[in-house]
């Protein structure tokens, strides 16, 4: 389905299902692709007849559904009927102005005739709109394909090293790298399965959220490298010898990390903390 994909289009799809997730909604619908769009080329907000950023669109999103317990990442959440119709149209606007790839612009066009979708609703695009934004998208094109004569060298963003820095950091109980190292609208949850939002709150909460992870004598003993590209590094640690209250001293937790490219800067997401049982994680039972 997504062959005609570009990069950045594909990266809006998992964008828009970690939205989907992060307001335990069951399906991807059309302001999680909104939203997932808008993370991914905020560029894209420039073609709207109306300025209206981000934190605009999430606050008029969150009024208007209702958000529920936080969903797995590893739980499969569908394409609404709204949203595949939404990727069909971009498919069919693609060809209306002969581009071969289907991008980000072209789903943003797709979405905005979904009149009964949350999503054209909150960017409030009328149809006759849309030619003009068609001729913007298409001039636009035109530019890039002039453009690409110049080398540009690329760069890409080292995760690797920013996970060292935030570990490193973790284990100093270093709290300006800590908060440097955070995106402004990451998330954690923690082992109870409480969901803390945003930078500000996570490290006003670092007491309670990092320094378990920072004592003497506890340790991550694996790490998993579960998804990386240059938008995303996914990675999992287990941890042992770490003291978080309702839970045994011989719990083991596993700690899924998200960071995300902004802008060549990896920044950590998102942090999920999960209590797991020993033979789990690998280790011999507690005798």
């Amino acid at each position: 389905m997504f062959e005609r994909y570009t990069e950045r289009a594909r990266r809006t799809i998992f964008f828009a299902r970690y939205e989907a997730s992060r307001y335990g909604s069951p399906y991807i619908e059309t302001e999680h692709l909104v939203l997932g769009l808008l993370r991914e080329d905020p560029q894209v907000a420039k073609l709207l007849p109306r300025e209206i950023t981000m934190q605009e669109i999430r606050g008029e999103v969150e009024k208007r559904i209702t958000i529920r317990e936080w969903i797995s990442t590893s739980v499969e959440v569908p394409l609404s009927a709204q949203c595949k119709k939404a990727l069909n149209l971009a498919a069919e606007e693609a060809n209306r102005l002969a581009h071969n790839r289907i991008g980000a612009e072209h789903l943003l066009l797709g979405l905005l005739q979904i009149s009964d979708g949350l999503a054209a609703q909150i960017l409030r695009v009328e149809r006759a709109d849309l030619q003009h934004l068609r001729k913007k998208i298409h001039a636009n094109r035109a530019k890039e394909s002039a453009a690409r004569g110049a080398f540009k060298p690329y760069v890409a963003p080292q995760f690797d090293e920013a996970m060292e820095a935030f570990l490193a950091a973790l284990r100093d109980g270093n709290r300006d790298n800590l908060e440097e190292a955070f995106a402004p609208d990451c998330c954690f949850v923690d082992a109870s399965g409480k969901l803390w939002r945003g930078q500000k709150e996570i490290m006003a909460n670092s007491e309670l959220l990092l320094a378990p992870f920072a004592k003497r004598g506890t340790k991550h003993v694996s790490v998993t490298r579960t998804t990386s590209n240059e938008a995303v590094w996914v990675t999992t640690l287990i941890w042992e010898d770490v003291h978080l209250p309702a839970f045994s001293p011989l719990d083991l937790f596993r700690m899924s990390i998200v960071l995300v490219n902004e802008d060549m800067v990896p920044l950590v997401y998102l942090i999920q903390v999960t209590p797991i049982g020993r033979e789990e994680a690998g280790k011999a039972a507690a005798p």
